[in-house]
């Protein structure tokens, strides 16, 4: 419990009020509650799977893709594009429709020069300290609403804020020397967060996936939260270090700061042996995570009785936890309602 004391002092501490505080520990309760809702309601969860445009009554016959591409949608882009249709069609099949954008890349020729944060001598992504940005974000949001999608998924706002990936960053962020934000008053960490509630606020029911996102920050702000770096439908490598290793040490943050995606099960062809993704898709299922699948409409029959079992087993609620975790960055041996399961990653 965060006393009216405690509640000062940390308003104090960042530079906000306590109405400000206060709103936000509302507002994180009330995303705690929906995801504890989500993860012990197998209703729902079927529902968060189609969140992403999956049908799970069609899981055998192949999933329909999120809108998006590489890195999410530059809105700009959509210009001439019925998206109303293609989020109505997704309905028709039972689904609930998803969206994929990156509302910081817009190459939108009405953008002004001062509306872009000026960094390396260029001029390329949007300010959101900028009050003409901040309007333009939610009226995106908006249109994306108006359209009928039900999730967000929204990616790359930290590289687009800062120019680099959170491991490549440093205190020394923004040096005013070289480049800065429009709102030269504000600490880069509440430009984050006014970022991250511009988006929850305007959002209003619509699910939130944050993805690029900084942890501490979103907390409350996303139903969703990427945890790591993306798997591979082609390189097993890459599943290994980056789903595995990031499901089992932020594992504990599941249902308490947000629901942890350690990304999909991508399944392209043979590119990965199947008794490999099995195990990935096995140890994902028994988490209490979003269970997220990738592939095309060309799965074996074994596949598609392995997927249809994960799911089942998804919408129940698990003992899990990696026992290894402090012998090895890829922890094999997991304790799974009180029994020992080793995986040969």
């Amino acid at each position: 419990i965060i006393g009216t004391s405690r509640r000062k002092r940390i308003a104090k501490g960042s530079g906000t009020s306590v109405a400000e505080v206060n709103k936000l520990l509302k507002q994180f309760e009330k995303t705690k509650l929906m995801m504890k809702k989500v993860s012990r309601n197998k209703g729902m969860q079927g529902k968060m799977m189609s969140q992403m445009g999956i049908d799970p009554s069609a899981l055998a016959g192949g999933m329909v893709g999120m809108p998006g591409g590489l890195g999410g949608l530059d809105m700009n882009s959509l210009k001439g594009m019925d998206m109303k249709k293609l989020a109505d069609e997704i309905k028709e099949i039972g689904a609930r429709p998803g969206i994929w954008v990156r509302f910081l890349h817009n190459r939108d020729t009405a953008i002004t020069d001062d509306m872009r944060i000026l960094r390396g001598g260029k001029r390329q992504y949007l300010d959101p300290t900028h009050p003409a940005v901040k309007e333009y974000i939610k009226s995106d949001i908006e249109r994306i609403k108006n359209w009928g999608y039900e999730l967000i998924k929204h990616d790359f706002t930290t590289f687009d804020l800062f120019g680099g990936w959170g491991k490549e960053l440093d205190p020394k962020i923004t040096d005013g020397n070289t480049w800065s934000f429009y709102d030269k008053s504000k600490t880069n960490a509440e430009i984050v967060l006014d970022l991250y509630r511009l988006i929850k606020d305007t959002a209003g029911d619509v699910y939130i996936i944050g993805c690029n996102t900084v942890s501490h920050l979103c907390a409350g702000l996303v139903e969703i939260n990427r945890t790591g770096n993306d798997t591979s439908g082609r390189e097993w490598e890459a599943t290994k270090k980056n789903g595995v290793n990031t499901l089992a040490f932020r594992l504990a943050q599941n249902e308490a700061f947000y629901m942890c995606d350690a990304d999909c099960v991508g399944i392209l062809g043979d590119n990965i042996p199947w008794e490999k993704n099995k195990q990935w898709l096995h140890v994902l299922s028994y988490s209490n995570t979003p269970l997220f699948v990738s592939c095309t409409n060309k799965l074996t029959d074994e596949q598609k009785k392995d997927l249809t079992e994960a799911y089942r087993v998804n919408q129940n609620v698990h003992s899990v936890r990696p026992v290894d975790i402090f012998d090895s960055l890829t922890p094999s041996v997991w304790e799974i309602n009180n029994n020992i399961t080793e995986y040969n990653w």
